[in-house]
């Protein structure tokens, strides 16, 4: 597990109490609170869909981050309408669980069966200006395997049946990018305890997927 931050800059921590009124004046309808609450998220968004299209180069070639960003705010915005969390790491948890799940929808969009991505290859050319980028399409090229995009998708679903502890522990160092004494520091327990936790969840993870974890995984 890696010691160090992921290099996408950080949301700056916030106090519960303030998340906790950010929350409930956005509830409330509050302009302001709303506006502030979006920023806040958006900025946490960005870094979260960053380093999913890092290990998602497929669904790079066919979605921009932003669109990842948009629909997994939207879900985020849609859940604090009615769930207010009690604390910085039910934010993050719930964070981390819109990002998980817009990125299961999105991969059996553009990859099952009649999905785009399929059945044809993006490329982007230059126009006659030589400036706008202009998409095409190709059949997909022959021997192409979504092995690797299976895994991943089937890796987070499989992170939703997680125990809360393990399941946040590894959503922390996994969606948010944080290291083990960041982690530490927000969970209130020492640095041992997360390595631990978060090899109990990989173990689990490679048990429930028949030992097809993303190969990534083992460097975190």
């Amino acid at each position: 597990m890696a010691t160090h931050a992921d290099p996408t800059p950080s949301l700056p921590e916030l106090p519960s109490t303030y998340m906790h009124i950010l929350v409930s004046e956005f509830q409330k309808g509050d302009l302001a609170a709303s506006n502030e609450l979006f920023l806040l998220m958006q900025k946490r968004m960005q870094g979260m869909a960053r380093r999913m299209l890092r290990r998602y180069p497929r669904v790079g070639r066919w979605v921009q981050e932003e669109d990842i960003v948009q629909e997994a705010m939207l879900r985020l915005l849609r859940a604090l309408r009615s769930i207010q969390p009690e604390t910085m790491r039910s934010f993050y948890g719930l964070a981390a669980e819109q990002i998980r799940r817009e990125l299961i929808d999105l991969t059996r969009k553009l990859f099952g069966p009649e999905g785009p991505a399929s059945n044809y290859e993006s490329h982007l050319y230059l126009n006659d200006t030589g400036q706008q980028p202009s998409p095409t399409v190709e059949p997909i090229a022959p021997g192409e395997t979504l092995e690797e995009l299976e895994r991943w998708n089937a890796l987070h679903q499989a992170v939703e049946e997680l125990d809360l502890d393990l399941r946040e522990v590894f959503s922390l160092t996994f969606y948010h990018g944080w290291g083990q004494r960041e982690i530490a520091e927000l969970m209130q327990i020492d640095e041992r305890t997360v390595r631990r936790r978060w090899r109990r969840a990989v173990l689990q993870l490679s048990d429930r997927l028949g030992g097809r974890l993303p190969t990534d995984i083992h460097r975190l």
